[in-house]
């Protein structure tokens, strides 16, 4: 949030710095990214530009507009002092800058998948909770311990 203090009658006028999509600004950015991403051989886009000046705004429309054509990796998770825990099957050169922003693009991936989806992947990830699928476990290990009564 942003704002001015406009005295103590009215408090502070606060604005949220999230980004906005202003269709007269960059409708034509839109358009541009759908003409290019059309085109054969074209797969990644990426926008530079000043602070403030409609880069998330724009790329996060392109998204609500094309879901399926769209993955979104935030480059902000990157911890590259991070010590990373490597088994020794990998070589220590799997440490490198380079190396950790690669595996940190390839969680951002398996991330936005299901865990069945990504079943032989080293990454682990949390499933979500199935009452479903806990009560069946449930019943069968229930069964399976439970000896007749004679």
């Amino acid at each position: 949030m942003a704002g001015m203090y406009t005295g103590e009658n009215e408090g502070w006028n606060l604005e949220p710095l999230t980004p906005t999509f202003i269709k007269s600004e960059h409708g034509k950015y839109i358009k541009t990214l759908e003409k290019y991403l059309e085109q054969d051989g074209i797969t990644n886009v990426a926008l530079s530009g000043n602070y403030g000046v409609g880069k998330s705004s724009i790329l996060g429309k392109f998204a609500d507009n094309n879901p399926e054509k769209t993955t979104q990796i935030s480059l902000s998770t990157f911890a590259l002092d991070e010590e990373v825990d490597l088994d020794d099957s990998i070589p220590k050169q799997a440490n490198t800058p380079t190396n950790i922003i690669q595996r940190e693009i390839v969680k951002q991936f398996l991330y936005q998948e299901t865990v069945s989806q990504s079943r032989g992947s080293r990454f682990q990830k949390i499933e979500r909770f199935s009452w479903k699928r806990e009560l069946l476990i449930s019943l069968i290990t229930g069964l399976a311990f439970t000896r007749p009564v004679k």
